[in-house]
């Protein structure tokens, strides 16, 4: 997943990657086929010499193409707030430039050079607008991404759109797989703090020394190093019991390893595409026409997305049951609901919130690529594949997701406080927690416990170092 950790890592530092370099002569002949196309005779070509939409068949003189461009720009951009994070928008430039770096959009080199620019500037920071994404494209975020772009080139580099650099800025997949790459360091948060979570649920509970052996499965590389994680964790307190864990506890590693493969399956997806050409037309300088097709369309995408929905949803059911569990009153040394002479309900209501909240991210999240078969204007025929829609879906479960794992560890550092368990002791993590008093303060610890660099053992593990 080189290409992906690339981009994460330019994005970062706000540098060009070695891909875009190497592109130039490419970039340079494409462009001077799409300007022979233009003037051959018979040759029309979408959104440069024809009307776009199902007005395709509309052909426009060559006079006319500067405003045709203006009127493409105007009659898109009509999105509104919210918008994309500035990192999510970051993302989806170097999206873009990856897309024009694979060739055929035709772009012009100097569109190209001075989005170039614009992407390496710290000061860039478009508005997109996020829930705007409808049909088998996403060309209204485009569009408004687009004008912020030639705004710019046309202030700092008196860029003025040629034929064709309109179609080539507003079309493409870019969109969706930009803002897709911008959630892999979010997932890596909250999958680290899973982990770690996990190791310390199994340690609290006195888990069964059998559960973390793993023979059929979890034994794919990302997911069996994170259960030898958590094992390496538990050896210090391994035990076997006559009675076994509830399944919640002793399958850890089933479903460590159904949400490592999803997301490796996710980043992977994103990797792929991201060399990829995306467009509406595209050029090939051996093809004497305009390539009409798809390439716009991203169905692989949101179908992995959706398996990351599904298994985030799968971990936080498993973290009610853990939850149950510890304070059942069945765990040697927790007396039920955490209670104490101090506290008598102790945590009784802490079971039933996360309950809540796992019942309402089913509700928010349970519906999503196949939600819509609709047709577009006047009937015309489409393929929907709601990619950033469900990414969106992912964005905000990933928030429920790590308050979820916010409150177990909460509930943990109140157990270590209140009932001195001994098995919890050694957890750094649980000493940033100590005096928390709420789901929110944890939260701010656990950010304090990551700048602090102590999660990065974990962060080891993940397959893209960012």
């Amino acid at each position: 997943m080189k290409t992906l950790q690339d981009l994460l890592r330019s994005v970062s530092s706000l540098s060009q990657p070695k891909l875009w370099e190497s592109c130039a002569a490419l970039i340079e002949e494409e462009n001077c086929h799409l300007r022979r196309l233009i003037t051959k005779e018979g040759v029309s070509i979408y959104g440069v010499n024809t009307l776009v939409g199902h007005r395709d068949g509309e052909y426009v003189d060559a006079s006319s193409s500067a405003l045709l461009h203006e009127e493409v720009l105007r009659s898109h951009t009509i999105g509104k707030p919210p918008y994309y994070s500035d990192y999510a928008a970051r993302c989806i430039t170097y999206a873009k430039l990856y897309a024009w770096s694979a060739g055929h959009s035709g772009v012009s080199p100097a569109l190209f050079n001075a989005v170039v620019e614009v992407a390496t500037s710290r000061g860039f920071l478009p508005n997109i607008p996020t829930g705007h994404s409808y049909s088998s494209g996403d060309v209204v975020p485009a569009a408004h991404w687009a004008r912020d772009i030639l705004s710019v080139a046309k202030e700092k580099y008196q860029y003025d759109a040629e034929p064709g650099d309109v179609m080539a800025l507003i079309n493409g997949s870019f969109v969706q797989l930009g803002y897709a790459a911008s959630l892999v360091e979010k997932i890596r948060k909250c999958w680290s703090l899973f982990i770690v979570s996990s190791a310390i649920v199994n340690v609290g509970a006195k888990a069964n020394t059998s559960n973390l052996y793993f023979f059929s499965t979890a034994e794919r590389s990302w997911a069996l190093k994170s259960v030898q994680y958590i094992d390496s964790i538990s050896n210090t307190s391994r035990n076997s019991k006559h009675t076994q864990d509830p399944v919640s506890i002793r399958a850890i590693p089933q479903v460590v390893e159904a949400l490592c493969s999803t997301i490796e399956e996710f980043m992977r997806e994103i990797n792929y595409l991201l060399f990829k050409p995306s467009g509406n037309p595209l050029f090939n300088v051996d093809i004497d026409f305009p390539i009409s097709q798809s390439s716009f369309l991203c169905p692989v995408l949101t179908v992995k997305t959706e398996g990351v929905v599904e298994s985030i949803l799968f971990s936080i059911w498993s973290m009610v049951g853990r939850v149950n569990h510890w304070l059942s009153g069945n765990v040697e040394d927790i007396p039920k609901d955490g209670s104490s002479s101090d506290s008598i309900l102790g945590l009784i209501q802490h079971p039933k919130i996360m309950m809540a909240e796992l019942e309402s991210a089913r509700m928010n999240y349970g519906r999503r690529v196949f939600a819509s078969g609709s047709q577009t204007s006047y009937g015309t025929e489409d393929l929907w594949t709601n990619g950033l829609v469900t990414l969106a879906q992912l964005d905000q479960l990933l928030d429920s997701f790590l308050q979820s794992c916010a409150r177990e560890i909460y509930i943990a550092a109140y157990l270590r406080k209140h009932h001195d368990i001994a098995a919890l002791r050694g957890f750094e993590l649980l000493d940033y927690c100590s005096e928390c008093t709420s789901v929110e303060e944890t939260m701010e610890s656990i950010d304090r416990y990551i700048t602090d660099g102590n999660l990065n053992d974990v962060y080891n593990i993940f397959p893209i170092k960012i």
